[in-house]
């Protein structure tokens, strides 16, 4: 892999600096995508190994950013196959009104905008955006209240745990982790031998643990055991 040079600067677009739902490397993110998709090469296709090393991250980091930004329609991912494994491109979907050298002062409507000018899709982003902020947080309430008629002294407003009930929501789906969850308390304290969990980080930890301990229980109808 050929070595990059990273860009003398970084454009952040206020938006994402101001979304509150976003991290400051999420910002960073979006800049190196940008830079990549506008200014250098033309378009974005770049791995995430390749914005981590130019935004001092890691891969993992990355591609939660591109997924919080996607969510928030910040930008979009295509993919080479229906799976959404083999990424072809990353398009920014926030563009920068460019200001006439010889105005001496900025006008109130040059702003970064989203790529679609109409201001009617502008509003329905915005929406979505503001639906998407509400359920996500019922969600992740939902989740947190499972674990906690198991684990009592679990704090609902532990930033780590909430991070985790997102995080997996991102990957899958919500009711995806839901029944996970269920079935992830189901066997704590059934069984010695299934993987401990007591909290939404401890099964996103081990979710890989508990995937394989029910494919083997389904295949075997039996209560699999770990050697």
């Amino acid at each position: 892999m050929n070595k990059i040079i990273p860009p003398d600067f970084l454009q952040i677009p206020y938006q994402i600096f101001s979304d509150e739902r976003l991290d400051k490397l999420d910002g960073y993110v979006y800049a190196v995508v940008y830079w990549f998709d506008k200014l250098k090469d033309g378009k974005c296709t770049a791995s995430n190994v390749t914005i981590a090393s130019v935004v001092g991250s890691s891969a993992a980091s990355v591609a939660n950013s591109l997924m919080r930004l996607e969510n928030g329609g910040y930008i979009k991912r295509l993919f080479r196959d229906e799976k959404r494994r083999v990424r072809k491109q990353i398009k920014c979907l926030v563009s920068y009104k460019k200001v006439s050298s010889t105005d001496e002062t900025v006008s109130s409507t040059d702003e970064t905008y989203h790529s679609s000018t109409d201001e009617e899709k502008k509003n329905t982003i915005n929406k979505k955006r503001k639906e998407y902020s509400a359920s996500r947080v019922k969600e992740i309430q939902d989740l947190m209240d499972l674990f906690y008629q198991f684990n009592p002294a679990l704090k609902f407003n532990n930033t780590t745990e909430r991070k985790a009930c997102e995080e997996m929501i991102e990957k899958w789906d919500f009711e995806k982790v839901k029944h996970m969850a269920i079935k992830v308390i189901s066997v704590q304290g059934t069984d010695k031998f299934a993987p401990r969990a007591s909290t939404p980080s401890k099964m996103w930890n081990k979710i890989a643990e508990f995937a394989a301990y029910f494919k083997a229980a389904q295949k075997t109808g039996k209560v699999v055991r770990r050697a």
